[in-house]
């Protein structure tokens, strides 16, 4: 895991059926271990039928930019980057996240 703190902001919106963000900042420097959780979320809302993607708040120098002082700002949800759950920077996400959900389901039985 990185030596500094993550950082992330969600914004979690919409009802089954409709879209549905989860922002994470400084997502591209993170190391795959740091987006389990952002993965997990995304697929936990996903098998309850929203539309997941993930988008990064872009951080300008050292004072973290939640997605509150994106927005007052003027920035835009729409002018953010996203991420889908199956693209490439989740590969190692996704991979984790089947072993997890085989490692509960026997603990389970």
């Amino acid at each position: 895991m990185s030596a500094t703190p993550s950082r992330c902001g969600w914004l979690l919106a919409g009802r089954k059926g409709e879209a549905m963000s989860t922002t994470r900042e400084s997502f591209k420097r993170k190391l795959p271990v740091e987006l389990r959780p952002v993965y997990a979320l995304g697929r936990e809302l996903r098998e309850r039928g929203a539309a997941v993607s993930v988008a990064e708040i872009p951080q300008l120098g050292q004072k973290k930019i939640g997605l509150d002082d994106y927005l007052v700002a003027g920035g835009r949800v729409d002018d953010l980057e996203t991420f889908t759950l199956g693209g490439q920077a989740f590969r190692s996400a996704s991979f984790w996240y089947g072993r997890w959900k085989m490692k509960a389901a026997a603990l389970a039985a």
